[in-house]
């Protein structure tokens, strides 16, 4: 809350450097500067809504040959500008240990076009969750979600690190990250 007000807000700024693995396929180096705003408001006890702004500039750099053609499109500078609106359910009887109820979230990005930047996108997500109590201590969650994004203006492609992958700790298991 932000003055007594059910109201959030919150900005970030950082600069990274990432070194990928080569046996992955995946060697090259990447760095990132960049910045954000997020302000939020509580409609009801519900229902929540959120907006954001970042801006960050990424250089990719010393991609092995054997890259996919994706990735070496990517190599050099880009700057990327992006807004953003998320609005939230959360009927959960409990937020940090829910046992029943669920929770919806939907919401679009902008990149580019009135924003600048060199990237044009959209992506607009959506996803929900439910919890069914079971025998003793145990919880079913079940959970769906589900994306899509896509160049526009002046882009053709989309960047290779906004599209979305399967793999990972919070998507499809089975696959490869």
């Amino acid at each position: 809350w932000i003055f007594g007000h059910p109201l959030s807000f919150g900005f970030d700024a950082y600069s990274r450097t990432r070194l990928r693995s080569q046996n992955l396929g995946l060697g090259f180096e990447e760095e990132q500067q960049g910045g954000g705003l997020r302000f939020g408001k509580e409609v009801t006890d519900t229902f929540r809504t959120d907006t954001s702004y970042q801006v960050f500039r990424t250089k990719i750099s010393d991609v092995v040959p054997e890259a996919s053609a994706d990735l070496k499109a990517e190599e050099g500078r880009s700057t990327v500008s992006v807004g953003g609106l998320t609005l939230t359910w959360d009927g959960r009887d409990n937020r940090f240990d829910p046992t029943a109820g669920g929770s919806a979230f939907a919401s679009g990005d902008l990149a580019g076009g009135l924003l600048a930047g060199d990237k044009d996108f959209f992506r607009l997500q959506g996803g929900a969750s439910y919890y069914i109590p079971h025998v003793d201590r145990f919880v079913l969650e079940t959970t769906a979600r589900a994306g899509i994004v896509d160049a526009y203006g002046d882009s053709s492609e989309v960047p290779i690190f906004e599209r979305f992958f399967a793999g990972g700790s919070n998507t499809i298991r089975g696959y490869r990250e």
